[in-house]
């Protein structure tokens, strides 16, 4: 059904244009400390980002960059999720390697 949706391609861009963006942060040996925000549906994208490049470093395809020891935080607010690290620890392991999540809901 999500391929039928009208926005189905949009969204297959912007995950793709995150993805890219993040890889090219995390290649650059210039940033040691990165810290993502991300609101709303961004912050789904951002952790769905993060998953793929963390499995992207534990499959070691390449010379994948160093992604859990370089994020200092990963700041999520308004997101549809919640504390989507402690809902997906159990389903989605790697994604515990992750040093610090804070969640700041909108009211």
């Amino acid at each position: 059904p999500q391929v039928v949706d009208r926005f189905y391609q949009l969204r297959q861009e912007i995950r793709r244009t995150v993805l890219k963006t993040a890889r090219a942060v995390y290649a650059a040996a210039e940033y040691d400390d990165i810290i993502l925000v991300g609101h709303s549906l961004g912050s789904v994208v951002m952790y769905d980002t993060l998953n793929r490049l963390l499995i992207d470093r534990e499959i070691g395809g390449g010379t994948p960059p160093e992604v859990a020891s370089r994020t200092r935080l990963m700041l999520t607010f308004g997101s549809p999720r919640g504390p989507m690290r402690d809902s997906a620890a159990s389903a989605f392991p790697v994604r515990s390697q992750l040093p610090f999540e804070l969640v700041c809901p909108l009211r």
